[in-house]
């Protein structure tokens, strides 16, 4: 929930090497990513030139857990997004 008790969403969009994170209300990010960890359906990827609307300016880690049979994905310890 925002500030304002409006109910976020998010939505990422992943490059060869970047990804931009977009959600509502209005929010915008974007970093470059190198997978640094990779232990079977579970990524670790170490952000950094971020950019956007963002408190975290240098370096971060984004895990992100996948389950192949559903297409579901787990970005961050947050469920529900849908692999497409």
């Amino acid at each position: 929930m925002s500030a304002e008790g409006e109910l976020w969403s998010f939505e990422f969009d992943f490059g060869l090497d970047s990804f931009v994170m977009t959600g509502t209300p209005a929010f915008e990010a974007q970093a470059k990513y190198k997978i640094v960890k990779e232990e079977e359906h579970l990524l670790t990827l170490e952000l950094f030139g971020i950019t956007g609307e963002t408190i975290v300016k240098e370096k971060a880690l984004l895990q992100i857990a996948v389950d192949k049979k559903s297409n579901r994905l787990t970005i961050d310890n947050r469920s529900g997004y849908i692999r497409i």
